[in-house]
């Protein structure tokens, strides 16, 4: 039997969220901000005030599966050298989504500048960044997990700590699971567990802001992690990034005119995000 205690730290919502749990779920920890403080700050607020022996990062945004969270402690309890843990993660068609990936660097960020990670995902070397290659069916020590589901050994945490609050949105559980690997803790991917993870619900209304703070995450990591040198060319590189973007967005506008509008935004988006990138994280991920 698994004994769990349920924190939800509400992110200054407006659909009434506040109001429901407090009425339906009143056995329900309910931490409720007055602003948006973002998703690191929001769940450091979850785990200060949690107690049990393993913690879990759960968006809201999901579904647990056929006793997911009684297997993964199950899991979990036989891998004591593992402080953070993923799941099997599913869309809302029960398809595979990827939520294992490789730490960002100049590698991988050069194969993405070039679509070699589109067009041969299936490799293993060009499909390395988001493991594209790989069927999920094992467990394995992996890089990064995805922060829709980490479950964290607390031993683990009392000895790396919170997530890093200055990182906003994205970046944020990739700078986490670094910081585990260099105290030691793997990393795994565990399929022994399945949840839905419907995906996007909280930023598909801002798909500029999401796309430039994506990649300001990006390099706001790498200028933590790596050496100052490094930082200067992934910044380079990922204008690069938006630059290639362009001219196929501009080909549409040839074969679809009738969506010059929004073909015309997205360019914009490329463009800003291009000039931006060259002068840091900060800048890309301003208003």
């Amino acid at each position: 039997m698994l004994n769990f205690e349920v924190i939800v730290v509400d992110n200054a919502s407006s659909d009434g969220s506040v109001v429901q749990i407090e009425k339906e779920f009143p056995q329900v920890e309910l931490i409720a901000n007055i602003e948006n403080l973002g998703f690191a700050t929001a769940n450091n607020q979850g785990l200060k005030v949690s107690k049990g022996r393993h913690l879990l990062l759960l968006n809201s945004d999901t579904i647990v599966l056929e006793r997911a969270l009684n297997k993964i402690v199950l899991f979990a309890d036989t891998q004591s050298s593992a402080g953070i843990i993923g799941c099997r993660i599913l869309n809302s068609d029960m398809t595979l989504q990827r939520s294992c990936f490789k730490f960002p660097s100049l590698l991988n960020m050069g194969i993405a500048v070039i679509y070699f990670n589109q067009l041969f995902s299936m490799n293993k070397f060009w499909g390395r960044e988001r493991m594209t290659w790989w069927n999920y069916e094992e467990e394995r020590e992996v890089d990064v997990v995805l922060g829709a589901f980490m479950l964290v050994r607390r031993e683990a945490f009392l000895q790396v700590g919170g997530l890093d609050e200055s990182f906003f949105m994205y970046g944020e559980e990739t700078d986490w699971c670094w910081q585990f690997k260099k105290n030691g803790w793997k990393v795994l991917y565990a399929p022994v567990a399945k949840i839905v993870h419907l995906g996007g619900q909280s930023s598909k209304q801002v798909k500029r802001k999401m796309l430039l703070q994506l990649r300001s995450g990006i390099l706001k990591f790498i200028k933590k992690n790596r050496h100052f040198g490094i930082y200067i060319l992934a910044c380079v590189l990922t204008s690069v990034w938006f630059l290639v973007r362009i001219p196929p967005w501009i080909l549409l506008m040839l074969i679809k005119p009738g969506q010059w509008s929004k073909i015309l935004m997205r360019i914009n988006i490329y463009f800003e995000g291009a000039w931006k990138s060259l002068c840091g994280w900060q800048m890309l991920s301003s208003k």
